[in-house]
């Protein structure tokens, strides 16, 4: 910095003329910092040269001398050292995780921001050689810019690249007092992991599979939080692998779509002139960035400066002034004198003065003249005139009319933050040209990068995968979408991989017959050559794919395991039907050393399949009418083939797809199906085809068709109460059905019922059949017979017979178990519910409940004492469904004199069939009636129990009404559950005689914890009868505040007008011009008719910004204007950002609650004006 003495330019010249400056004296001091950083280069009395070695506010004062050894004022100048800023650097990658085949590619972007020269850019980079994050060892050093760098190396594990970045001083400066110290650096670093791609391995039992090209392309939205965007981006080669593991030969990009403001402290001088520095200043230093910076200092290097002119003006003198005249002649003698003389007045001229001069006086002389004879010839005379009088002059005089002014140089000192946008720019991903493509554009909401995506999704014929709201949707036709509902990032993209995956070809399966052996081909490759140190595999077997499983393979796993690989063992057969998938993996080593054998991955998951099944089993079964007319066999041969594997999940055919068949009668082979057959014998060989192809053994049936045909019987039997199987049991006196009944025979046939063969418990013939004939077939109803109620339990056989007229039978049989359940429960009841202890003197209800087969129900009270009495209960039916309910009862008063005591009661059921249940129960006889009592839950008023209860409130718990009719001490306990059923009180008092009001007071917590329904449980004992308990329940609300930051209604309309000449850049209602007042509003919980009200409301975002809000008469709202006045200083000198405003209430029953309503300063009032007025 320089100074020069500018005083001689305030001075009038004439007087610097005459009287020049001939002394000069300066000194210097610190308003902040310390004068002792001044270093002077120059040090003239007129001129110096000077640097400060740190930032602060000086001052300068110069006092001088004239020549009259006269002083001036002192002029005093104050100016700041701006702060010498570190320059600027933003140093990130693009990706943070690559393979040994990539380099890292980032951002290098060093300025500065202060107009310096950016003279060094040193890159070093240092390798995690011990895997413990500590980066000790260097490997390069490298002088930038740089965008881009591949460790030569190329080992696995994690990188530190650091920058430093120098600047030398970008103005002149006095080299002899810089010092390294003085100069301005800036460091910046990042990680990165250079990771391992996955081998690849393939299992298959023909063919190798054919890995698909895979190009992901994932576009992060510029709105998807950050830690999301950060995962993208240190995962490329973890997404990488992921494809890998689904058999794929990805490659993988990330656009990161965020733009990233970066800041910087930044400083400068604003030169205004005549005009005081504004309070904010918008600047752009060298590099892009750019922002706005508030006044720090004022400086008016000013002067004074003549502002006089040169003017005129009438100017006059008069002065006395004379003159003369004279006149002479000669008279000769005789003669008259001359009458001729000088004027009155004359006029006057000289040397500028004029006027005219009147006679004064008047002199005459005379002398004769004589010749020389002496003769008078005559006389000479002389007249003499004076004048006087004043004469003027006048002239015009011109002047100087000085007028100094005091004229500022101001020169305004800035200080604030820079800011910078950095985006990462689009590169094109796609590189592969039969690769199959995939744009993922993950998003928490919709596309906020329009432009962009159609821009990348117009460069390729890619597949769209959508990740967001189901809005996105609509803005492009997605391939696939996968909604955000807010799921890990981590769960996000395993979506997307298993959606690229699910779009492969099939896993390749083979099928084999059980024990049909085959052959297991294995292949693996490593993209980087690393040596292949492990092969496992895993057998998973369903043996549920097919029907009718036989059992699960020993070796197999029943469902894929990651955890569960063993050594690698190639099957060659398997035993048990069913699915198996055949896994395969294998690991690498890409380094031997221990420290990063975690960088050592499992390949994919290679998975072939075989599916094991079963030939078909060829059945037949011969259906045949007897035709009188020919003395022949009319034949249908009625299917009866099934495939183990189909048969039950493919009902109709049973998986069979063919079948064949033939014959043989009299030696001869006949291929085709008979439907007509002599009497005589046959051989039958049938097989069939199933949906694999493989056809089945065949099957061989002979038979011999008699002459005298017998009758043919079909026929099921079931208990009528599906409730009962015929192996399981059915009681007596439920009905069996038989039904499906069908015979067949030529002449008249009946029907035939028994249980036991010989017909002693069921035996009922059907004479005639009761259903449909049609021709020799007849279709019976179905024939219902009743088990007797005195069957014994047991097994039976019931037989179905089919009677032919001409003495044939035919029979069909099952076997029946007859079980009859009693089911006894014994059951005490008095008058306060089922109960094991009764009172002397008071009632009670003996009952007991059994299936409806009981018929009798005895109770022997009190069983071996003297007193005990047999009682028979009443039954009646309930229930009929299933083994039925029959309740049983009968009403008992134990009657004095009977001591405590625990004593015995029996229970004896019985059922007509000769089933007998017993049941005992020990009952506590008391000499002693039970207390009564309730009571109520309030918080302040014990009248108003329907008073709104609030979190934070005291609820108060008081018993009503106690009794007890033997006045015996009470022991009353209250158990408090809140909304989730835990306890949160527990509380015993004993209370005597007379019984006061007692309970518990309970402070009720606040939060979520708090609200919703609380259950009160009371117990009142005497220690003697059954303790009572009554339950009740009370509804705890929740207290709140709402906060809300408005505009001043003359802001809000400036804000709608600015949105509506500016539809590009339109301003939300959360942003604020710093100036402006904000309209505090915030709505507290209405409490009704509770005590609990809201005592004060205050919003504050600082120290400074901070209001206590006022009620509105009759309302929930609080309301409030926070202006300048409020924050102790004008609001338009508050730096841009986000504020949060958070309002507190304090309730009465000292809750307290916030809501922080965020808003944003943007611009400056000044700024809306000006802007304004422009336009």
């Amino acid at each position: 910095m320089s100074i020069d003495d500018t005083s001689a330019q305030a001075i009038d010249p004439y007087v610097q003329a005459a009287y020049p400056i001939t002394g000069w004296q300066w000194s210097w001091s610190a308003i902040e910092g310390s004068d002792s950083d001044r270093r002077m280069k120059m040090d003239g009395t007129q001129h110096k040269e000077f640097l400060y070695k740190k930032p602060g506010e000086y001052q300068v004062t110069l006092t001088v001398t004239n020549a009259l050894g006269r002083k001036s004022e002192v002029y005093v100048l104050p100016f700041t050292v701006l702060r010498d800023e570190n320059p600027a650097v933003v140093f990130y990658p693009y990706s943070s995780q690559i393979s040994r085949e990539d380099a890292v590619t980032f951002v290098d972007d060093a300025v500065s921001t202060d107009y310096d020269t950016i003279t060094t850019e040193r890159i070093e980079v240092y390798y995690d050689v011990n895997g413990d994050e500590t980066y000790s060892e260097w490997i390069d050093t490298i002088s930038g810019p740089l965008t881009q760098y591949k460790p030569a190396a190329s080992r696995l594990g994690k990188y530190r690249i650091k920058i430093t970045v120098e600047e030398d001083f970008g103005q002149e400066t006095f080299p002899e007092f810089i010092t390294e110290a003085d100069k301005r650096r800036t460091t910046k670093q990042f990680e990165f992991i250079v990771d391992n791609y996955i081998p690849y391995n393939d299992i298959y039992t023909d063919i190798p599979a054919v890995r698909p090209q895979i190009d992901a392309y994932f576009m992060a939205d510029k709105n998807l939080a950050q830690s999301k965007i950060d995962y993208l981006k240190s995962s490329t080669v973890t997404i990488n692998n992921g494809l890998r593991r689904e058999g794929a030969d990805p490659q993988v990009n990330v656009w990161d779509m965020h733009t990233y403001t970066y800041s910087q402290p930044g400083s400068t001088t604003y030169n205004t002139g005549q005009s005081y520095p504004p309070a904010k200043y918008y600047w752009c230093s060298s590099g892009g960035y750019c922002g706005t910076l508030d006044r720090q200092s004022v400086t008016d290097n000013g002067t004074n400066v003549d502002f006089g002119y040169d003017a005129t003006k009438p100017m006059s003198d008069s002065h006395g002034a004379t003159s003369s005249c004279s006149s002479s002649g000669f008279v000769a003698a005789g003669s008259s004198p001359e009458t001729a003389k000088c004027p009155s007045s004359v006029y006057y001229s000289s040397g500028g003065y004029s006027g005219t001069l009147s006679q004064s006086s008047y002199d005459y002389s005379s002398q004769g003249v004589y010749d020389s004879k002496g003769n008078y010839l005559g006389f000479n005379w002389v007249r003499y005139y004076t004048y006087s009088g004043t004469v003027t002059k006048t002239w015009t005089e011109t002047y100087h009319v000085y007028d100094w002014r005091w004229v500022p140089n101001y020169y305004g000192y800035y200080t604030g933050t820079l800011y910078k946008d950095i985006r990462q720019p689009f590169t094109n991903p796609f590189t592969r040209t039969t690769s199959q493509k995939y744009i993922i554009y993950i998003s928490d909401n919709i596309i906020n990068e329009l432009p962009d995506f159609n821009r990348v999704k117009g460069i390729s014929d890619a597949k769209i995968i959508l990740v967001g709201s189901p809005p996105i949707t609509g803005q492009s036709s997605p391939a696939d979408f996968i909604e955000n509902k807010g799921q890990p990032i981590e769960e996000l993209t395993q979506s997307v991989i298993d959606t690229i995956s699910s779009q492969f070809a099939a896993t390749a399966a083979q099928t084999v017959l059980v024990n049909e052996t085959f052959n297991l081909l294995t292949e693996e490759t490593d993209p980087e050559l690393d040596p292949i140190v492990l092969q496992q595999m895993q057998y998973v077997h369903d043996e549920h794919f097919y029907d009718n499983p036989t059992g699960h393979a020993s070796f197999a796993l029943t469902a894929f395991d990651p955890t569960k690989y063993t050594a690698e063992s190639l099957k060659t057969s398997f035993a048990f039907p069913g699915e198996y998938r055949i896994f395969r993996r294998v690991k690498d080593q890409p380094s031997t050393d221990p420290k990063f054998a975690k960088y050592s991955y499992y390949s994919n998951d290679a998975e072939t399949i075989v599916r094991v099944h079963r030939k078909p089993i060829a059945e037949a079964e011969l259906d045949w009418t007897y035709d009188v007319n020919c003395s022949c066999y009319r034949t249908t041969w009625v299917d009866k083939s099934y495939d183990l594997d189909h048969n039950v999940s493919d009902p109709v055919n049973k998986g069979i797809v063919e079948r064949k068949i033939r014959y043989q009668f009299s030696g001869e082979w006949y291929y085709r199906i008979p439907d007509e057959l002599a009497p005589g014998s046959y051989r039958l060989e049938y097989t069939v085809k199933d949906i694999e192809g493989v056809w089945s053994d065949p099957f061989v049936m002979t038979f011999t068709l008699s002459p005298a045909p017998p009758p043919q019987l079909k026929g099921n039997l079931k208990a009528e109460d599906g409730a009962f199987t015929l192996a399981g049991g059915v009681p007596a006196g439920e009905n069996l059905v038989a039904h499906k009944l069908w015979t067949r025979y030529p002449s008249s046939v009946n029907l035939e019922l028994l249980m036991s063969v010989s017909g002693n418990y069921i035996r009922k013939v059907v004479p005639y059949y009761t259903g449909t004939k049609s021709g020799s077939d007849i279709e019976w109803s179905d024939v219902n017979t009743g088990i007797p109620a005195t069957t014994p339990d047991g097994s039976y056989i019931y037989r179905i017979q089919a009677n032919a007229a001409n003495g044939t039978k035919a029979n069909l049989d099952f076997p029946v178990k007859v079980l009859t359940p009693i089911q006894l429960t014994p059951e005490i009841r008095t008058s306060y519910g089922v109960s094991d202890t009764a009172t002397v003197g008071q009632p009670m209800t003996v009952a007991a409940t059994t299936t409806e087969y009981a018929h009798q129900v005895t109770v022997i009270a009190f069983k071996g004492q003297p007193f005990q009495k047999s009682l028979t209960l009443s039954g009646t039916v309930t229930s009929t469904a299933g083994t039925g309910s029959k309740e049983w009862s009968v009403s008992f008063t134990p009657q004095k004199p009977i001591a405590d005591g625990v004593y015995t009661f029996e229970w004896t059921a019985r059922t007509p069939n000769g089933n007998v249940e017993i049941k005992t129960m020990s009952v506590k006889i008391v000499n002693n009636t039970a207390p009564t009592g309730d009571f109520t839950v309030f918080t302040y008023d014990g009248k108003d129990a329907s008073m709104p209860i609030f979190e934070g409130d005291t609820a108060h718990i008081r018993s009503l009404n106690l009794a007890d009719a033997e006045r015996d001490s009470l022991v009353v306990r209250y158990e408090v559950f809140d909304p989730s059923g835990t306890k949160r009180l527990d509380d015993s008092a004993t209370v005597a005689y007379p019984y006061a009001a007692t309970g518990p007071d309970m402070a009720l917590p606040t939060g979520t914890v708090a609200v919703g329904t609380w259950t009160v449980k009371q117990t009142i004992s005497d220690g003697k009868a059954p303790a009572v308990t009554r339950t009740r329940t009370f509804m705890v609300r929740a207290l709140g505040i709402q906060g809300v930051v408005k505009h001043t209604e003359a802001w809000e309309a400036n804000r709608l007008r600015y949105n509506e000449k500016h539809p590009d850049a339109q301003r939300p209602a959360d942003w604020f011009w710093a100036g402006e007042a904000f309209v505090l509003e915030a709505t507290v919980t209405e409490s009704g008719t509770s005590w609990t009200k809201p005592v004060s409301v205050v919003a504050a975002a600082t120290p400074q910004l901070r209001k206590a809000l006022s009620a509105v008469p009759a309302s929930p709202l609080w309301k409030g204007v926070l202006g300048s006045g409020d924050a102790g200083g004008p609001l338009n000198e508050l730096p841009e950002g986000a504020y949060s405003f958070v309002f507190t209430v304090t309730y009465s029953n000292g809750v307290v609650k916030t809501s922080t309503v965020t808003i944003r300063l943007r611009d400056n009032i000044d700024d809306y004006v000006q802007v304004h007025r422009v336009q």
